[in-house]
């Protein structure tokens, strides 16, 4: 094949990839995911462009990368939730129940609302280890 047939044929894949991600909408949830994550910057100490370049970065060409970096949202604003219980002075008696779901909770059956609990308790631990970490001396 020669340079100019093979340079075209490259052309028209990109073209194609380019064109199913504008048929699935692709490119207005990594608008959205990124509005969302500038959103919790406003509230948190971080960097706009380095959220920007994150999410290029994360996204690149194909959504598991996009699925990945709203988990990562999603940590951080429960890392904000839990931060704020644990620098408040109030004596809180079940901080679980206040960084759940609770839409999503009632939408789980038996099984699935003890998992999500479970998680959600996990991830509270994790959550306190790392405040901790980050405001020691």
């Amino acid at each position: 094949m020669s340079y100019k047939k093979e340079k075209c044929v490259v052309l028209k894949k990109k073209a194609k990839s380019a064109k199913k991600r504008l048929i699935t909408g692709y490119w207005d949830i990594v608008k959205q995911r990124k509005e969302i994550a500038i959103t919790i910057s406003d509230s948190q100490p971080i960097d706009k462009v380095a959220i920007g370049n994150y999410c290029r970065t994360a996204y690149g060409a194909d959504q598991s990368g996009a699925t990945r970096v709203v988990e990562i949202l999603e940590d951080e604003m429960l890392y904000k939730k839990v931060s704020d219980i644990l620098r408040s002075d109030d004596v809180i008696s079940n901080p679980i129940g206040l960084i759940i779901d609770k839409d999503k909770l009632n939408t789980l059956d038996e099984r699935g609302r003890s998992n999500y609990i479970l998680k959600m308790s996990q991830k509270y631990r994790e959550l306190c280890d790392r405040y901790y970490a980050e405001n020691r001396g």
